[in-house]
């Protein structure tokens, strides 16, 4: 799928994120490359995120229901 340089490079790009946030990333700028069968890291996609406005995805607290 991804050669080693190109994972590395995404991996810096995406240093500091939370593991939920490069999730979010990854399944926005996923895209199918037709012509040769393979998926790819789609960087014109990556280009339109905000970085530094992404959503935190903070896990909601757990209730404890009285039943």
């Amino acid at each position: 799928m991804f050669g080693l340089r190109e994972e590395e490079a995404i991996d810096e790009l995406l240093s500091g994120l939370t593991d939920k946030q490069k999730d979010y990333v990854y399944s926005y700028c996923m895209n199918w490359n037709p012509f040769i069968d393979e998926p790819y890291f789609d960087y014109e996609r990556f280009e339109e995120l905000d970085l530094e406005n992404l959503p935190t995805f903070e896990e909601e607290p757990e209730i404890d229901l009285p039943f």
